[in-house]
C-alpha cells in the first residue's frame, strides 16, 4: 500500500485512525436507560423499558501516513511512510445500576525506511455513569468515572479526538520514546435544590517514559521526565436560568517529577521533586442564543515552587453550531507541568479554534489551528512555543463507508540556556472507513 501511494504520487495528509470493518453483537433483555448514559448507550436505549443490554462492536483500523519528522526531535530529523493498524473493540452496556462504554485497541506502526522503529502498543478507555446506583444510596447524588490508558512511542502536542484532555497536552512536543500515559477522573454531584448543586472531582494523570532514546544529536537532545498529577476540585454552582449557570470552585493539584533516565544530552533536572498548586475559579456558562454558547472561568493560582508569585488563570470558550456548519474558539491559561528539558511548573497559554462545514450530505470539511506558549522564568529559564494547523476533507461514499484526506503542519521552538532550537513536523494520511451497524 505504501508503494502504491508513492508510485501514484499521492502524498496525502490525515489524522490516524480508520475503521475498516465493524460487526455488532447485541444481547438485550428489554431495558430502560436513563438519558445520562453515554451516546452509544443512550442511542440503543430509545424505545426500551426495563432490564439490561450489552452491545459489542469489534473494530479494525488501517491507515497510511507520511511523517516528516518520525523522531519528533530537532536533531537527526527523518521522514518516512508508516502503516498504522488498529484492531480493537467497543462494548456499551446498560442495566438498572450503571451505563457505560469500554474501549480497547492494539496499535501498531510499520515503517518503510526505518523498520527498526516498528512498534506495537495499546490504548484503552472507559466511561461509566453511576447515577442510578448513587441515587439509590443518596437522593440527588450523581457519580461518573472515565479514563484512558495508552502505551506507544508517539505523543501528541495538542489535544486530539483520540487523546482527550490532559495536563500534558499543552503544546510541548515530546520526542519519540516509549511512554505510558494514563488519565482517570471521578466526578460527583449533589443536588441541594432544583437550582443549587455541589460539584467535586478527583483526577489522576501520569506520563512515564521507558528506555529513553539517545538517537538525537547530543546538542539537541531533550531529556524527558516521569510526571504524575493528582487533582481535587470542589465547589457549588447555581442555575440562574435554564440556559445560564454560575459557580465557584477550589482546586488543589500535586505534581511529582521523576528523575531523567536519558543518555548524554543537554537536559536538566531543574525543578524536580514535588510541587503543589492551589487556586480558586469563578465560572459562568450561558446559552447566548439557540446556536451560540459561551463559557468564562477566571481565577488565580499559587504554587509552592514560587509561593510569592500569584498567577492569574482563565478558561474561556465560544461555540457556534448552525444547520450545516459549526465553529469554536477556546483559550486557557494556568500552571502546568513541563515533562521535557526541565522538570518544573510553567505558565501555559493555549488558544485553539476549529470550523466545520457540510457542503452536501456527502462532502464536509474541518479546519483547525493551535497556538501555545509555555514559559518558566528564573535562574534556568525555559520557553516552549508551538503553532499548528490541520484540515480534513471527508466524502461519504455510501452508507457506512467514507474517505478522508487530511493534513497537519507544526512549528516548534525551544528557548533554554541562552539558545533557541527550532524544528517542524508535517504528518499526512489517506483513510478509508467502513462501518456495519
Amino acid at each position: 500500500m505504501v508503494w502504491c501511494l508513492v508510485g501514484c504520487g499521492a502524498l496525502v495528509l490525515a489524522n490516524p485512525g480508520l475503521t475498516m470493518a465493524q460487526t455488532v453483537y447485541e444481547r438485550e433483555q428489554g431495558g430502560a436507560r436513563q438519558s445520562s448514559a453515554p451516546p452509544e448507550v443512550a442511542q440503543q436505549a430509545r424505545g426500551s423499558s426495563g432490564g439490561s443490554s450489552v452491545r459489542v462492536v469489534p473494530t479494525f483500523s488501517i491507515s497510511e501516513r507520511y511523517d516528516s519528522n518520525i523522531l519528533m526531535s530537532p536533531g537527526n530529523q527523518k521522514s518516512d511512510f508508516v502503516t498504522d493498524i488498529r484492531p480493537g473493540a467497543r462494548v456499551s452496556f446498560s442495566n438498572d445500576l450503571v451505563d457505560g462504554t469500554l474501549r480497547a485497541s492494539a496499535i501498531s506502526g510499520i515503517y518503510v525506511r526505518n523498520p527498526e522503529l516498528n512498534y506495537i502498543g495499546t490504548q484503552t478507555g472507559f466511561d461509566v455513569m453511576l447515577d442510578k446506583f448513587a441515587e439509590r444510596i443518596v437522593r440527588g447524588l450523581g457519580l461518573r468515572t472515565n479514563g484512558m490508558v495508552g502505551y506507544f512511542p508517539e505523543q501528541s502536542a495538542f489535544v486530539t479526538p483520540d487523546s482527550g484532555e490532559s495536563d500534558f497536552l499543552r503544546g510541548i512536543q515530546a520526542r519519540r520514546n516509549n511512554a505510558l500515559n494514563a488519565t482517570s477522573m471521578v466526578q460527583g454531584t449533589y443536588a441541594v435544590s432544583p437550582l443549587v448543586q455541589l460539584n467535586s472531582s478527583y483526577s489522576f494523570q501520569t506520563m512515564r517514559f521507558f528506555g529513553q532514546s539517545t538517537s538525537s544529536e547530543p546538542s539537541t537532545l531533550i531529556s524527558l521526565f516521569d510526571t504524575t498529577v493528582h487533582g481535587i476540585t470542589a465547589g457549588p454552582s447555581y442555575h440562574l436560568s435554564p440556559g445560564q449557570t454560575i459557580g465557584a470552585s477550589y482546586s488543589y493539584r500535586q505534581v511529582t517529577f521523576g528523575p531523567s533516565t536519558s543518555g548524554p544530552g543537554s537536559g536538566s533536572s531543574v525543578g524536580g521533586g514535588t510541587s503543589t498548586i492551589q487556586g480558586g475559579v469563578l465560572t459562568w456558562k450561558s446559552a447566548l442564543t439557540s446556536e451560540l454558547t459561551a463559557e468564562l472561568s477566571p481565577g488565580a493560582s499559587v504554587s509552592t515552587a514560587t509561593p510569592d508569585n500569584l498567577i492569574w488563570t482563565v478558561r474561556a470558550s465560544l461555540t457556534w453550531v448552525g444547520l450545516q456548519k459549526s465553529a469554536t474558539i477556546a483559550y486557557s491559561r494556568g500552571l502546568y507541568p513541563s515533562f521535557a528539558a526541565q522538570a518544573s511548573l510553567m505558565v501555559s497559554d493555549v488558544i485553539n479554534g476549529s470550523v466545520s462545514y457540510n457542503f452536501t450530505p456527502k462532502w464536509s470539511v474541518t479546519l483547525g489551528a493551535n497556538y501555545a506558549v509555555n514559559s518558566r522564568s528564573g535562574e534556568t529559564s525555559l520557553r516552549f512555543e508551538s503553532i499548528g494547523a490541520n484540515g480534513t476533507l471527508r466524502y461519504n461514499l455510501s452508507q457506512g463507508v467514507f474517505a478522508t484526506i487530511s493534513g497537519s503542519h507544526n512549528d516548534f521552538a525551544i528557548e533554554r540556556e541562552g539558545s533557541t532550537t527550532k524544528y517542524q513536523r508535517q504528518t499526512g494520511m489517506i483513510a478509508l472507513t467502513a462501518e456495519w451497524n
